[in-house]
């Protein structure tokens, strides 16, 4: 998992190190890496180019 966030998400180049933001948002991506995989994409590259500027169907998948 370590490695798809950083190499997909630019988790490590962010530039985000103060405060809880860091693992606030590491959070946030493990979650969004978890819904990718239950709705059954292979990578996270496939699920940003599925989602993208698809609010409707993102919001779905968070309440299910």
């Amino acid at each position: 998992m370590h490695w798809e966030k950083d190499v997909t998400l630019n988790e490590d180049g962010n530039g985000i190190c103060s405060g809880q933001a860091p693992e606030n948002l590491s959070l946030l991506k493990n979650m969004a890496l978890n819904i990718a995989r239950k709705s059954g994409f292979s990578s996270m590259k496939e699920a940003i180019a599925a989602f993208a500027n698809e609010v409707g169907l993102m919001t779905k998948l968070i309440r299910t």
